[in-house]
């Protein structure tokens, strides 16, 4: 499969804007997976991010070379590590 690069730029009160790095199978498949945890925490090879206090969010596709950075700085979602609270809620009752 040929994957897709993408820069996940986020921001919120706290810590301002930052960027998380995600590789995926096509723009739509990673707004649909970044849109499902957008409440909870997106786990990735490459760490976590805690979606819930998230406030403005944008995702670009990128060539990584064009950014000064590898392949190996993009890491795939990992969906046994990744949760919805509502998924959270609805298991607790």
């Amino acid at each position: 499969m040929n994957m897709k690069y993408f820069i996940l730029y986020h921001g919120d009160e706290e810590y301002g804007f930052r960027e998380f790095y995600l590789k995926g199978k096509s723009l739509a498949h990673m707004e649909d997976r970044i849109k499902n945890y957008s409440v909870g925490s997106l786990s990735t090879n490459k760490g976590t991010l805690y979606t819930s206090n998230i406030q403005v969010g944008f995702l670009l596709e990128v060539n990584p070379s064009e950014h000064q950075l590898s392949k190996s700085d993009f890491g795939i979602i990992n969906e046994n590590q990744s949760y919805s609270l509502s998924e959270l809620r609805e298991d607790s009752f």
